[in-house]
């Protein structure tokens, strides 16, 4: 994030868990129909449900 990247994720596919990190928010682990939403990406969201189907 400090060098200007707008979103990054982590994607833990042993624990089946995504993780966004965005400037100025909070990282949140989440998994199964949680929604993941990349406002940097125009509001694109998934859930790890479907990644990881």
């Amino acid at each position: 994030m400090a060098q200007g990247v707008a979103a990054g994720l982590l994607v833990d596919p042993e624990r089946k868990t995504v993780t966004p990190y965005q400037p100025g928010a909070p990282a949140k682990m989440l998994q199964g129909d949680e929604p993941v939403v990349i406002p940097a990406l125009g509001g694109f969201s998934f859930t790890p449900d479907e990644i990881f189907a």
